[in-house]
């Protein structure tokens, strides 16, 4: 892999272009090193998330990060805790 694209995202880069090519693959600019970086934690199965995307002339600059994804029983937790506190506020606004 000798480059990243960015692929099915919405940019908008000027109001004056044509407006069908918004959505099309973008390849992305980065060293030899941080694309195998990224590849490599890729495999070891982190989700790659884009954070900010900034544009300047030409030039599209994407802000990334590595996350890695809650477990199962996590998840559960995260919605048992949720759903208290639905039940909290709606015993508190009766």
């Amino acid at each position: 892999m000798n480059c990243g694209w960015l692929t099915a995202q919405l940019v908008q880069v000027s109001e004056y272009r044509s407006q069908d090519n918004q959505t099309r693959s973008r390849k992305l600019l980065a060293k030899r090193g941080e694309i195998d970086k990224l590849v490599a934690e890729k495999k070891a199965g982190k989700t790659i998330i884009p954070l900010e995307l900034i544009t300047r002339g030409r030039y599209i600059k994407l802000k990334i990060a590595l996350a890695k994804g809650k477990k199962k029983w996590d998840k559960r937790e995260t919605l048992k805790k949720q759903q208290q506190q639905r039940d909290i506020e709606r015993a508190t606004t009766r």
